[in-house]
């Protein structure tokens, strides 16, 4: 099985920049694992599609950025595969941000963020999500803001396992910017929306507005 689009960076390398359109892959749809000094940039106008298989470890999106890099950017119009659609591990010392306007995933989680203790600020912003496990999860170790957007409906487990939930956030007491949760419908077997904030600010949610 191969990535659609697979790239591994080194230490002394810079920016990595991926402009595509439509991808497929036979494992994962994209996947990048930079350990440069620079940022992780991912910008796909067409859909993304890792294996669609739910028995599958397919990603639709899959990107690890090492403690030398800086920011990470996602920006994605549809994204689609039987594990997890979106995977980001942002190690570096900068943002994390994830947009996309639809994204599927058959077995496990929709988008999963997770952040290093050098990073700054972690945001995802989406239209719908359909997961089989749980819609949106973010496990923010940085010191900026936790921020997540959804503008359509959130359904997680969509696998009828009964574990899902929609939106799962936390982050650590380093973290000095508060968490902040915007989504309009959220189904979920379990909660709908889970915030561990031990941050040094607050936690403001708006549900169905």
């Amino acid at each position: 099985m191969w990535n659609g689009i697979d790239i591994t960076s080194q230490a002394t390398s810079g920016k990595v920049d991926v402009k595509v359109n439509t991808v497929q892959g036979g494992h994962h749809g994209i996947a990048v694992a930079h350990s440069g000094t620079d940022s992780l940039l991912i910008t796909a106008t067409g859909l993304v599609e890792g294996d669609t298989n739910k028995d599958a470890a397919g990603y639709g999106i899959y990107a690890v950025n090492s403690a030398n890099g800086t920011d990470v950017t996602i920006k994605a119009v549809d994204v689609t595969a039987g594990d997890e659609g979106i995977r980001v591990v942002n190690s570096g010392k900068g943002d994390t941000t994830v947009e996309a306007k639809s994204v599927t995933s058959r077995a496990w989680d929709g988008v999963n963020v997770t952040t290093g203790a050098l990073s700054q600020a972690a945001s995802v912003k989406v239209g719908t999500v359909s997961a089989g496990d749980d819609g949106i999860v973010v496990a923010h170790n940085g010191v900026g803001a936790l921020t997540v957007t959804a503008t359509g409906k959130i359904s997680a487990d969509t696998d009828a396992q009964g574990v899902g939930s929609g939106v799962v956030t936390a982050n650590t007491a380093t973290s000095k910017g508060g968490t902040i949760i915007n989504v309009g419908e959220v189904a979920a077997s379990q909660v709908g929306v889970l915030v561990d904030n031990y941050g040094t600010l607050g936690t403001t949610i708006t549900a169905g507005a």
